[in-house]
């Protein structure tokens, strides 16, 4: 997979969420967490570049055991990182109820099926 099929996705992605998260909020009348979603689509951004880039190298590598050991990362990385964005979220901002969490799981729902799909892709393509 190259640089700009992966960029392209990303922006799907991120805009896909965007829509999501506003549908949302005229579901259950959440506005007042656009800036909770906005710094999750941001992480989740930011994380899955960081992964791509981590992956171009997993596969340009040798050993064969990178590439499994950076999806292991992966995992371990966004669920550690997830409950802890979602801990300090909830004691600095406290919020008024519990809906905060609904658009950060449809941000993190896109953006795993996202890497999902374009890990799967890599390790297709290295072989």
């Amino acid at each position: 997979m190259n640089n700009s099929v992966f960029f392209k996705y990303l922006v799907i992605t991120s805009g896909v969420s965007i829509l999501l998260v506003l549908l949302s909020n005229l579901v259950f009348g959440i506005n007042q967490y656009y800036d909770f979603s906005a710094g999750s689509l941001l992480f989740f951004a930011l994380l899955s570049f960081f992964i791509y880039a981590m992956a171009r190298k997993g596969v340009d590598s040798r050993a064969g055991e990178f590439f499994l050991y950076i999806i292991v990362v992966n995992v371990f990385i966004k669920l550690i990182a997830s409950f802890a964005i979602i801990f300090i979220y909830a004691k600095t901002a406290q919020p008024q109820d519990k809906f905060f969490v609904i658009p950060f799981l449809i941000i993190y729902l896109a953006f795993t099926v996202f890497e999902t799909w374009f890990l799967s892709k890599m390790a297709k393509d290295s072989k």
